[in-house]
């Protein structure tokens, strides 16, 4: 939070603008139901017009809003990271030798330039969708509950085995993340100890040997990338499996509804736009919980290097 002084308001104004664009789309499949129930339906051509012109009035509003968050969320997550780049460089150049071999030169440059990075993107992902995420998702839910209650209850039986996916993948992406940063930091020393050793690994004719040993690390360090690529591949594809599953049988409940009269066209409309929005609410959620597991384990690789007192 040190670091964020200074971009505070800037960080309110571009939360706000994700907050009223939310607002905004959460708004559209409402104004859908009257169009279609109310002015298709009934072939009120004046109020299909009216309906037709606030609804893309609502779409640019939130656009220009989106258009704000986005600039204000790259500003602050830029200045962070300029600020955390800057302090962490005072700190290593008041190291004394001996802090400077605790700590590791090669782990100092992958924390100047992975992990600060990493934080970079876990402060824009949350200005950009920590309000907007949760908001699309109880706003839908609330939505369809208002629209059909009976189809919302069997979303809601749905949600707790989303969630239990959601620890899965963020438990699994997190423990090979760290695992790819520390034989990162691995790999960094060892190729800046061959760069500073070269004379004499080839006076001692070490070369093949030193090639064998990187090898192997590479090898281990590409694994564990692999690793974690597929984890975080895996999970948007899943969790998009998983709803759309969800939302076909919801549409097929509410077809049925619509077939006997007790739910309209429009409100079956409404319901798959919010069964939509929720999907691709839900694959936001995923990725934006493992860029910020990411981020705050960086920070805490930060946080040890500023905390150390140089002697």
């Amino acid at each position: 939070m040190t670091y964020l002084k200074g971009y505070r308001l800037r960080s309110g104004i571009g939360i706000f603008f994700k907050f009223v664009e939310a607002v905004f789309e959460l708004m559209l499949p409402l104004l859908m139901v009257q169009l279609i129930d109310e002015g298709i339906l009934k072939q009120n051509m004046s109020y299909i017009q009216m309906m037709v012109g606030l609804m893309a009035l609502l779409s640019i509003l939130g656009y220009f809003s989106s258009i704000t968050c986005q600039y204000n969320a790259a500003v602050v997550s830029q200045g962070v990271g300029g600020k955390l780049r800057s302090a962490l460089m005072e700190k290593i150049s008041q190291f004394s030798l001996v802090e400077l071999d605790q700590v590791g030169a090669s782990t100092l440059v992958n924390r100047m330039i992975v992990d600060i990075n990493q934080v970079q993107l876990m402060i824009a992902m949350v200005i950009r969708l920590a309000i907007r995420t949760p908001l699309l998702m109880a706003g839908s839910i609330f939505a369809m509950w208002r629209i059909h209650a009976d189809l919302a209850k069997w979303f809601l039986l749905f949600l707790p085995v989303f969630f239990v996916v959601v620890v899965l993948f963020m438990w699994g992406s997190l423990k090979a993340f760290r695992v790819v940063q520390k034989q990162l930091d691995t790999l960094i020393a060892k190729v800046s100890e061959f760069l500073d050793g070269i004379r004499i690994v080839r006076a001692f004719n070490r070369v093949e040997d030193e090639k064998e040993k990187m090898s192997q690390q590479n090898k281990a360090l590409t694994d564990n990338t692999k690793r974690l690529g597929v984890i975080n591949t895996l999970s948007s594809p899943f969790t998009m499996l998983l709803m759309n599953l969800v939302m076909v049988f919801l549409i097929y409940q509410g077809a049925l509804k619509v077939n006997l009269g007790t739910m309209t066209q429009g409100q079956m409309v409404a319901i798959i736009n919010y069964c939509t929005q929720l999907v691709l609410a839900l694959v936001v959620f995923m990725n934006l919980v493992m860029v910020f597991s990411r981020g705050i384990s960086s920070s805490y690789r930060l946080k040890e290097v500023l905390s150390i007192d140089p002697a």
